[in-house]
């Protein structure tokens, strides 16, 4: 659907993420507390990378998804998934996140669903697993994080969902 070239990112402590870095302009209406407990301390720098953003065509599950873009048996086991996942760089860090967010307020096509389209992301958890995390726009950017441990539970992408996948660039 969309493919947006990001440039590197700094580390920054998770708990510094989707907060307001000025009274000027505030970004960020709900920050899911969540995510100071389920993920990293620190979401690590990244290099340069590729995020494409991609719309399902019907209703998938996370696993199904996963399968689908991995190239393997859904029912290849959710650890697997996730590894494989990390292995192939697919998976993002709040701070690419932010970025995205930040070019689509700037008018960018990145593919980006507004006006309330739920917008996920993979990352990684504390334990080494995944989790999804998910923001949407009403007045101001909403954020979300499912446990890991229930990923498998955490409902379907429906048709006017982003799903957005991370690539390092060569």
């Amino acid at each position: 659907m969309a493919e947006t070239k990001l440039g590197p990112t700094s580390a920054k402590k998770t708990e510094h993420c989707f907060l307001d870095n000025s009274v000027k302009h505030h970004r960020w209406g709900y920050r899911d507390p969540r995510f100071d407990v389920l993920l990293p301390t620190m979401q690590k720098e990244t290099g340069v990378c590729t995020i494409n953003t991609l719309k399902p065509l019907a209703n998938i599950t996370a696993e199904q998804f996963l399968a689908s873009i991995l190239g393997v048996s859904i029912k290849t086991p959710l650890e697997m998934l996730y590894s494989l996942l990390r292995e192939n760089g697919f998976n993002m860090t709040l701070l690419q996140a932010e970025k995205m967010m930040e070019k689509t307020e700037q008018e960018e096509p990145t593919g980006i669903g507004i006006l309330n389209v739920g917008n996920f992301f993979f990352t990684d958890d504390h334990n080494g697993g995944c989790a999804i995390a998910q923001f949407h726009f009403v007045k101001m950017w909403n954020t979300h994080i499912w446990d890991p441990r229930a990923v498998h539970n955490c409902g379907i992408f429906d048709p006017t969902s982003r799903i957005l996948i991370s690539k390092l660039s060569a």
